[in-house]
């Protein structure tokens, strides 16, 4: 059957249309449901765990879901509380002996120097003057800027993303444990309108849900082991902020065109100009083993589940980077998986 220009019309108005309502819902209403959201990915985990308690071991449904409930924000709080008190140990033990780090810094510049003096024949205390010329430059833009008192104002906006955080975590807990104790019957008891709503509203989250949980999933696992790869590679070199390193890595291994490479070479790059070959070669490997394990498992654990090429992939997360800001990198791709589940929804219905 050969596609009018009416059609094409309609499918591009249909698209825009799309577009414009998931940027509207995720822009001003996410953070408004997204205590709901995170309700109803609790309740797919948690209640065939309690249904299976309730039906096998008898357990009261109530007291059971509360245990449960508990148990998982406990264990939420404290990964959370661990994680962060050890990056903070680390970033603190860092900046105190920032003065080392410098000569450390100024011991690798020498040695950059020498080397192209070396190769181009210029002097390596006029290449050096240049480097030093520079480094005061970027400090005096930094100062000018005012990036120091910006940082250290933003403590009050910290201090309000942790109580709001807390607000969301407790207000999401109530609502899953109403999700998972809500009677049956309440749930069927619909008009024929409404429960068609319903149903479409409950299909579109549950297959937006799963592709978004299968990509999750796949990022959180590749993440999980890229940080402990890191994290003995660093031990292994004896470097004292193994755990901060790593989990920057970590994250850095999340996001395309970016990867493990963008730390972890220059790092071997910079202990080749130092001389200390054994610990170049050791995050060498890391770097090898963190990415072939991307490149062979990614496919296998996201399987066909997803149905992003890699090109979307990059223009979905640059779109969301722009129009979202830094959490646009984990948006994008959900909402571009969003889109494309409404467009297939609605095919027959537009």
């Amino acid at each position: 059957m050969e596609t009018t220009v009416m059609d094409k019309t309609k499918y591009l108005l249909k698209f825009a249309v799309i577009i414009a309502a998931v940027y509207f819902c995720v822009k001003y209403l996410l953070f408004i449901f997204l205590p709901f959201l995170i309700a109803y990915v609790l309740k797919l985990i948690l209640k065939p765990i309690v249904n299976f308690c309730v039906e096998r071991l008898r357990f009261n449904r109530k007291v059971i879901s509360v245990i449960l409930l508990i148990l998982v924000s406990a264990l939420l709080v404290s990964f959370i509380a661990l994680f962060v008190g050890i990056i903070t140990r680390q970033v603190r033990k860092f900046v105190t002996n920032s003065g080392y780090y410098e000569e450390k810094v100024d011991k690798l510049a020498d040695r950059c120097c020498d080397i192209v003096e070396k190769y181009s024949g210029i002097e390596s205390k006029e290449v050096r003057g240049y480097i030093d010329d520079g480094t005061e430059k970027l400090f005096e833009s930094a100062n000018e800027s005012g990036i120091a008192y910006k940082v250290m104002n933003k403590s009050v906006d910290v201090l309000k993303v942790i109580v709001n955080g807390a607000i969301t975590i407790f207000t999401a807990i109530l609502a899953a444990y109403y999700m998972i104790n809500k009677p049956k019957n309440k749930e069927e008891k619909r008009g024929t309108k409404s429960e068609e709503i319903l149903n479409d509203a409950r299909n579109l989250v549950y297959r937006v849900t799963k592709v978004c949980s299968a990509y999750v999933r796949t990022q959180l696992i590749i993440m999980s082991v890229t940080f402990v790869v890191c994290l003995v590679g660093f031990f292994i070199i004896g470097n004292d902020y193994a755990f901060l390193l790593a989990a920057v890595v970590g994250l850095l291994d999340s996001l395309p065109l970016i990867g493990v490479g963008t730390m972890l070479i220059p790092f071997s790059i910079g202990y080749i100009l130092l001389g200390k070959y054994l610990k170049a070669s050791v995050l060498l490997v890391v770097f090898g083993i963190c990415y072939m394990f991307r490149e062979v498992m990614e496919p296998r654990l996201m399987g066909n589940k997803i149905g992003i090429s890699p090109l979307a992939m990059i223009v979905s997360i640059y779109a969301g980077l722009k129009l979202f800001g830094i959490i646009g990198v984990l948006l994008g791709p959900v909402v571009y998986i969003l889109i494309g589940e409404i467009m297939s929804m609605t095919e027959d219905k537009i």
